[in-house]
């Protein structure tokens, strides 16, 4: 049991790993410019697409059978989701403070203190994130906590990004707004991709109030809609 249980913390860690490098990579490509701001932006991007996953992995897996082998990986992803938060956070206080360690915080209150607070929910999930807090709480009083939690972090999270990056966003969905070279292809801001997933999430977990049909048609082709959305950021605009 222990031997399985250090596995899915090995299989989460190299994917959140894997998932940060490719999100760098892509903000890299998008900004032109590679470093520590990149690697911020990655954390961040990273943090709310982990614990989007693990919001989507339980209707996923009522809609698709498929899915169901992942379901095991939730509490390991949304732990793997505080560590990459808490490296965004330091990288935000610190190495790429201009003003300080609260100076973004004092300059942008509305943004920037909802993802601080998204962070301490987080903490809070990882630290009763073990046996002797479930037997201690009860097993019903821990599921509630990690439950609530975990969609008010993704939620803190989700407002937290869309306020801070709202002009990015704005500029990208009117057409002509940002230049853009004939027969190049050009990758949109991370918060144009973490954009849609939260639209996506929403509307997937939203479905299931129709049925389960309803549900499965709906996420297939709200994939398929975000998938040509991208498609069209980057050859089409």
């Amino acid at each position: 049991m222990l031997r399985s249980d250090i596995l899915q913390y090995v299989y989460a860690g190299l994917f959140t790993a894997a998932w940060v490098f490719g999100l760098y990579e892509i903000e890299v490509i998008a900004s032109g410019e590679a470093g520590l701001s990149a690697l911020n932006v990655s954390l961040a991007a990273s943090t709310l697409f982990l614990l989007g996953i693990v919001l989507l992995l339980g209707p996923l897996s009522r809609l698709f059978n498929r899915f169901d082998w992942a379901l095991k990986y939730r509490k390991e992803l949304g732990i793997m989701s505080f560590f990459t938060g808490l490296a965004h956070v330091y990288l935000v206080m610190f190495p790429l403070a201009r003003n300080g360690p609260w100076g973004l915080y004092t300059s942008r209150p509305l943004s920037a203190y909802p993802g601080l607070e998204a962070l301490i929910v987080l903490f809070i999930l990882f630290a009763i994130s073990n046996r002797f807090a479930t037997r201690v709480m009860g097993a019903k009083l821990w599921w509630q906590i990690q439950y609530w939690g975990a969609r008010a972090a993704f939620a803190l999270i989700a407002f937290h990004m869309v306020v801070l990056k709202q002009k990015t966003i704005m500029s990208w969905l009117i057409p002509g707004d940002v230049p853009m070279t004939p027969g190049v292809v050009h990758y949109p801001p991370l918060i144009i991709w973490e954009t849609q997933f939260v639209l996506l999430i929403l509307v997937i977990r939203l479905s299931e109030l129709f049925g389960v049909k309803a549900a499965r048609i709906i996420t297939i082709v709200m994939s398929i809609s975000v998938l040509a959305m991208m498609a069209w950021a980057m050859f089409l605009r």
